[in-house]
């Protein structure tokens, strides 16, 4: 594993793919204080299928640092960055070689909603904004509702394309 990671096109890959997720995630988003909805985690969710748990974990990470440096909305809190490693841990864990493909999508949407969305984000912003956990939580289940009908509609089309075009590339 280790020397798949410092190959010329690995690491290629894995810039192109985390400045993918700034771009998506910091500026071609819908955001307001306690929402954020965007497609980044496709960025991150293609590392996780492709390298991962841990190496898409890592990549999170460098990717909200590197993201909030240059798109700075509010203070660093690293709350947001321990979410963001979670998030590829578990596109790595449910996507990188899985027993059976709906299954694997339909259980890494679940937990991301669940662990990283409702849970973990809501309690940074409630920490950070001085905002009741649960009051906050009704606010954001609308963002829940749409994140889990992205998680379960675009991630299965991206990632199968980017599986059968990674299929091709090595027979």
């Amino acid at each position: 594993m280790m020397n798949q990671l410092f190959r010329t096109k690995t690491l290629a890959t894995l810039g192109m793919l985390i400045a993918l997720d700034i771009i998506l995630t910091r500026f071609l988003a819908i955001q307001t204080p306690q929402i954020r909805i965007s497609l980044g985690f496709l960025a991150i969710a293609v590392i996780g299928m492709l390298y991962g748990p841990v190496i898409a974990g890592i990549a999170a990470g460098m990717s909200d640092i590197i993201g909030w440096a240059l798109a700075p909305f509010a203070p660093f809190f690293p709350g947001f960055t321990l979410t963001a490693i979670v998030t590829g841990v578990i596109f790595g864990y449910f996507l990188h070689k899985p027993q059976t493909l709906l299954r694997s999508y339909f259980f890494c949407a679940l937990s991301l909603i669940v662990i990283c969305d409702a849970l973990l984000n809501t309690l940074w912003l409630s920490l950070t904004l001085n905002v009741p956990f649960a009051s906050l939580l009704l606010t954001r289940g609308i963002k829940l509702g749409v994140m889990i009908v992205l998680y379960l509609t675009v991630l299965p089309l991206i990632c199968e394309k980017v599986r059968t075009f990674y299929k091709a590339r090595t027979i």
